[in-house]
């Protein structure tokens, strides 16, 4: 609740505090305290606080650990979010950019950690319209996330949606609906949360109706309005786009319907 937030929140101010005065402002420890409360901050939607004390966070373990350190990275990642909170998707996208490469040069190209900071990058870049380079980025993700983690983990379908819903919107359905089966599939296998499974479905539904499947499309596409309806609310961003899908396949069928 937001009343324990603010009461976590209050707590750390004061470690934070207590730990300045006794190890100075330049001490990990301070870091990981900052940190702390950048999440909290998160949490209750400040977003200008929380990238503040993860910018104090990284000065302190750059000037501890260096510049190409993994947790430079991590630090780097969590003030991305904030900007990107902050619809500040460009100034977002350098760190991003810099998260990867410290990720691939510290802990390497086959870390899951590496996997997921390329989904984050190639996520950044769809959202400001480099759909090919998000695309090499999305691809990247997942080979190392098929790698390094288990068959079937959650974290593994994240980019494989990704993948295929942006290769379905870009004149690829085939491939697109493949991954978006596969990923629909393992989110059901895992039990994964209503809204996870009804978003993959959406997306395939749209997949299929670009591959003519009609019927399956809008039995995938209404299952996944009213999944995501259930879950997050009519008004959530998923659901509205999953509405637009669906109401573009009702579109679509209807002007290839004979008149009268």
């Amino acid at each position: 609740t937001q009343g324990r937030l603010e009461e976590a929140d209050s707590v750390l101010r004061s470690s934070l505090q207590l730990l300045e005065s006794r190890v100075g402002s330049s001490h990990e420890r301070l870091a990981l305290t900052l940190n702390e409360l950048g999440v909290v901050s998160v949490q209750r939607g400040d977003f200008p606080q929380a990238e503040q004390n993860f910018r104090r966070s990284l000065e302190i373990h750059e000037r501890a650990r260096g510049p190409t350190h993994p947790e430079v990275a991590v630090a780097l990642n969590n003030i991305s979010y904030t900007l990107v909170e902050q619809g500040r998707l460009a100034d977002a996208l350098p760190l991003r950019r810099r998260v990867l490469e410290i990720a691939r040069g510290s802990i390497g190209e086959n870390h899951d950690n590496t996997g997921w900071y390329a989904f984050n990058l190639g996520d950044l870049l769809e959202r400001l319209g480099n759909e090919s380079e998000a695309e090499v980025h999305y691809r990247e993700a997942l080979a190392i996330l098929r790698q390094t983690l288990a068959d079937g983990h959650f974290r593994t379908t994240t980019p494989m949606a990704a993948l295929g819903d942006l290769l379905a919107r870009t004149g690829r359905p085939g491939e697109g609906a493949q991954l978006l089966r596969e990923a629909l599939e393992d989110r059901i296998a895992i039990d994964a949360a209503p809204a996870a499974v009804a978003d993959v479905e959406s997306m395939l539904g749209a997949a299929l109706a670009q591959l003519g499947q009609a019927d399956e499309a809008r039995r995938l596409l209404e299952r996944g309005v009213a999944g995501l309806e259930k879950a997050q609310g009519a008004n959530a961003v998923l659901t509205r786009r999953a509405r637009e899908r669906l109401e573009a396949l009702e579109s679509a069928l209807e002007s290839r319907s004979p008149p009268g």
